[in-house]
């Protein structure tokens, strides 16, 4: 343990004066480097844990993270361009986060309990529509709260859905084209067909010559059932986008490509 009493100045014209140290904010009952460690712990870890583990109070720890998090806001620039919107689970029982990042520079801009319409408008309540004005492009994924709030917020910026959850949404339609096809083959000619699933989610040129030769004969389908085989799997995911008001997609963009995209 470092103990150390810095000195005191009494000055007639501007009160006392306590000494500045370069390992130790002002009035702060611990070092720098210690304040640093419990605000990096204490991202993976409880309040209480981090407590234990440093030998502190945990009404120590909790007034470094407050400390640090205030430090965190100030460094939030503005205008914003490029923002991207997640949530994450906070514990048990579907108890969510709302986060909102700003994506060119890598940092966040908000956070909310839960993960409702009331949370997503809280924060473009809290953000305004002066400063919203500057935003461009808003990355999320295909959550109805989501997209219903930055098309009512937002109706100028370009609406983007990250590449993970359209792909999920473009597996699932494929596994449910290939189920309905395999109740459509007769005897003979599912044995070809079989072990065919993963084939249909490779990229053309990873395919081994193989099973590009198994394709053909598996495609050999009626095409008659891939509108209604694709109609049924956007309507029996789970979060698809806005019921009548899709947005137009441009691309198909991770949160990194977006803000390398609005910088250009």
């Amino acid at each position: 343990m470092l103990a150390y009493q810095p000195y005191r100045v009494r000055c007639g014209h501007c009160g006392v004066r306590v000494e500045q140290v370069p390992w130790a904010a002002q009035w702060a009952r611990v070092t720098t480097a210690l304040a640093r460690a419990v605000a990096l712990l204490a991202r993976k870890l409880s309040w209480a844990e981090v407590a234990a583990h440093f030998g502190l109070d945990w009404k120590t720890v909790a007034a470094i993270i407050h400390e640090a998090v205030a430090r965190g806001l100030k460094l939030r620039r503005w205008p914003l361009h490029v923002l991207g919107i997640d949530e994450v689970s906070r514990a048990k029982g579907q108890r969510y986060l709302t986060l909102v990042y700003d994506l060119e520079r890598h940092r966040l801009v908000w956070a909310g309990e839960g993960r409702t319409r009331d949370t997503i408008d809280g924060f473009f309540r809290w953000l305004g529509r002066r400063r919203g004005r500057s935003v461009q492009v808003v990355c999320c994924d295909m959550w109805d709260p989501y997209v219903e709030a930055v098309q009512t917020h937002l109706p100028h910026a370009q609406l983007v859905f990250d590449r993970f959850h359209i792909v999920q949404h473009l597996n699932r339609a494929v596994y449910t084209v290939r189920r309905q096809a395999w109740r459509q083959l007769n005897g003979a000619e599912r044995p070809t067909f079989k072990r065919t699933r993963w084939l249909w989610l490779k990229n053309p040129w990873n395919l081994k010559p193989a099973e590009s030769r198994r394709l053909p004969s598996a495609g050999s389908i009626s095409r008659s059932s891939a509108p209604t085989s694709s109609r049924k799997s956007s309507s029996a995911s789970g979060n698809t986008c806005a019921r009548g008001r899709r947005p137009a997609i441009s691309r198909t963009a991770s949160p990194e490509r977006c803000a390398r995209a609005s910088s250009r």
